[in-house]
């Protein structure tokens, strides 16, 4: 016999009082940050990066990343970035890829209120691994970047990332998990007068909603390698899809 309507509402209650503490929550925790951010000049970026599998070795990427001076409105960068990669072994623990990247860019010029727009093209190769501990996720991301302004030769920058996540409320990252990710990434110019470009050191929350969305939420720490730094308040929108064709499975008929 099936459960009925009212047999149910006990659990519906539960989960739809839980959602509404999460919900709660995210909105303390965005008015808060946004009281800072404008407190403190703090910017923010909001980002979306999709990952679609296209076969069984192969997946493409999709992203794109609006970025401001403060919370929302002063121009900082938009972003448009996309790109392949390839399994090299059947896990997709090491991945080769390439893409491209669109930058339209809004930069203040020394301490006055003018600004100055430009934009440039970007082309980059790089190596990523993946390793599975336990509770905790490791990648390493090894990039170089071909660079493309007008009017300027190409610029050659190589990056360095490196990326942990922690399962806080279940054993593994899965469904339904809670993890605090850290990312450390450094960037190298090839040629001079500066070869320390900049450093990242960003740190969020985490929370995979099903197998094909995660959010995270947090801040960034730039370092510069002009001395200059800078935080950046992070929210991120992570998508998987699977588009493989799946195979039908056809029942012989009678001969």
């Amino acid at each position: 016999m099936g459960i009925s309507f009212f047999g149910r509402c006990p659990i519906i209650i539960v989960f739809l009082s839980g959602m509404k503490k999460i919900a709660i929550a995210l909105f303390l925790i965005f008015t808060s940050l946004q009281s800072f951010s404008q407190a403190s000049d703090l910017g923010a970026w909001y980002s979306y990066l999709g990952t679609y599998d296209v076969h069984k070795r192969w997946n493409v990427q999709a992203n794109t990343q609006f970025r401001f001076y403060n919370t929302l409105g002063d121009w900082d960068q938009f972003l448009i970035r996309v790109g392949a990669n390839y399994k090299l072994d059947k896990k997709g623990k090491y991945q080769a890829g390439l893409g491209f990247d669109y930058w339209y860019n809004e930069a203040y010029i020394g301490t006055t209120d003018q600004k100055i727009d430009f934009t440039e093209m970007r082309l980059y190769e790089q190596l990523v691994t993946r390793q599975d501990y336990k509770r905790f996720y490791f990648q390493h991301r090894y990039r170089l970047e071909n660079i493309f302004r007008e009017n300027q030769d190409v610029k050659f920058r190589f990056r360095y990332m490196l990326q942990v996540r922690m399962a806080l409320n279940k054993k593994r990252i899965q469904p339904g998990t809670f993890y605090a990710a850290l990312i450390n990434e450094t960037w190298i110019n090839a040629k001079g007068p500066t070869h320390f470009d900049r450093h990242w050191l960003q740190y969020t929350l985490g929370y995979q909603l099903n197998k094909n969305w995660t959010f995270e939420i947090g801040n960034q720490t730039q370092f510069t390698g002009n001395g200059f730094t800078d935080n950046r308040l992070q929210f991120w929108a992570f998508h998987n899809l699977n588009l493989m064709k799946k195979k039908r499975y056809e029942k012989p008929g009678n001969l």
